[in-house]
């Protein structure tokens, strides 16, 4: 048996590094690995994770520039590391890398490092990461990988590509009450930031409903840091100037996202920076709805346009319009996209196959 120790930098930390995370850890072979976490802050996931019967740790990082703070937390690592007898460390973001990186080269385990931001080679966090040894880096899409490789190629052999993964079967999930069956519904699931691009929804919602005045739109999420208020009080704004607060509800973080997918017609992922995966696609998929996607970065290699979901460009309202109305007046059409979809959910993107692809590199790793 391996004994594997996650860092998670956040206990707050929503989206889809989060759910990546939940998913991992209830799917791995638990017979194989024997899992503890450490978290460097606070926050709701750590009683997730206690209700998969997984020990905790918790530490408190402070912010990464407090070398005082980053020595407390390193020292931490390396006690539980001396304490579980751990094999590997498994960092669940670049920033908890710098901590476990460290903790792990000095006490002379193994380390990884699964990549789910979109690689910068600008972005200061990331150069560090990447000069703190590591036995591999694991990215979520082959266009984050590449993007990786381009600027260290020397390190190829030490990296792979692991598609997050889903349980298809949580589909199953009723949709929520209160929704009104003569009505269509289109949301949009994600981190209210910027490049998610939620302003492009509401601009082409604008023009759906000129079309389809029966029908209402979901923004579901909210801020990760205070930085994204601005953004948020944009958001609204832009809702009321266009005059569709009627129609345009901001729904907040929930947890029951299967519900609110099922009780959707089609789901909108609209950034406009490259995604460097996108979970909410999947997750969609896997309910046989069609999606609407930005034709950048991890999406391209989820989605085949006009089979099983829609691509369109990134920062065009028109075009997001054009497609859910040519979806909503082809109900066939939209229902053989969403059961394709469903279908390369289940033989591509699961949690089984995600937890095997890292088992097997944890393995790789061990054995040299």
């Amino acid at each position: 048996m391996y004994r594997v120790l996650v860092i998670q930098s956040y206990g707050n930390q929503k989206g889809g590094s989060a759910r990546f995370l939940l998913n991992l850890l209830s799917s791995i072979n638990r017979q194989i690995f024997d899992i503890c976490v450490l978290f460097l802050s606070p926050g709701y996931l750590i009683e997730k994770i206690r209700e998969l019967e997984i020990p905790v740790y918790l530490g408190n990082s402070g912010r990464l520039l407090n070398i005082f703070c980053l020595i407390r937390s390193v020292r931490l690592i390396m006690t539980v590391i001396k304490k579980e007898k751990i094999d590997i460390v498994f960092s669940n973001d670049v920033r908890s890398h710098i901590y476990g990186g460290i903790a792990a080269r000095l006490v002379k385990v193994y380390s990884l490092c699964y990549w789910h931001g979109i690689f910068n080679r600008r972005d200061t966090v990331s150069k560090v990461a990447v000069a703190i040894p590591s036995n591999a880096f694991v990215f979520n899409s082959e266009f984050n990988r590449d993007r990786f490789l381009s600027t260290y190629p020397e390190i190829t052999h030490r990296t792979y590509t692991v598609y997050p993964g889903i349980y298809p079967e949580d589909n199953k999930v009723k949709a929520l009450n209160g929704f009104d069956s003569s009505l269509n519904y289109i949301s949009m699931i994600g981190l209210l930031m910027k490049w998610k691009g939620q302003e492009y929804f509401i601009k082409a919602a604008q023009q759906i409903i000129e079309k389809f005045p029966k029908t209402r739109f979901l923004i579901v999420g909210d801020i990760q840091s205070q930085k994204d208020i601005l953004y948020k009080k944009y958001l609204k704004d832009l809702v009321s100037r266009l005059q569709l607060e009627e129609c345009i509800s901001f729904v907040g973080y929930r947890e029951d996202i299967y519900s609110i997918i099922r009780a959707s017609n089609i789901i909108i992922h609209a950034s406009t920076s490259p995604e460097p995966f996108g979970m909410v696609i999947i997750e969609a998929m896997a309910c046989g709805k069609p999606v609407v996607a930005t034709n950048m970065g991890g999406p391209v290699e989820i989605i085949d346009n006009g089979i099983d979901g829609v691509l369109v460009p990134s920062g065009d309202e028109k075009a997001i319009a054009d497609a859910c109305i040519k979806l909503l007046e082809n109900q066939s059409l939209a229902k053989k996209i969403g059961e394709r979809a469903k279908i390369k959910v289940e033989r591509r993107f699961t949690a089984k196959t995600m937890s095997e692809k890292m088992g097997f590199i944890f393995e790789s790793i061990m054995r040299g």
